[in-house]
């Protein structure tokens, strides 16, 4: 039986992508992480808009919802670059949530 790499990022170039902006971010290139905040601030938006009822808080936790991923990221562990800022998009208009009430 032979080892196989997973499909996910094998045959998704868009996660091809997004892995070497992360790489070129880590080393420094600000550049690399501007460009994934263009290709990821529109899908953020739209997920946080959902949970948060006004436009201007849903684009204040995107905001710093990037400024997190920018601190942390050497604390990405791989997988999809999507769903990790997915993820810190909702725990940071959740928090902003809580923060309000």
């Amino acid at each position: 039986m032979e080892d196989h790499e997973p499909p996910a990022v094998a045959d998704d170039p868009g996660q091809r992508r997004d892995l070497s902006l992360i790489e070129r971010a880590l080393d420094g290139d600000l550049d690399a992480f501007n460009a994934l905040v263009v290709l990821h601030q529109d899908h953020l938006f739209a997920l946080v808009a959902r949970l948060v009822p006004d436009r201007d808080q849903a684009a204040d936790a995107v905001q710093e919802a990037f400024f997190s991923a920018y601190r942390n990221l050497r604390g990405f562990r791989g997988g999809s670059v999507r769903s990790w800022l997915g993820r810190i998009a909702i725990n940071a208009a959740m928090d902003g949530q809580r923060a309000r009430r």
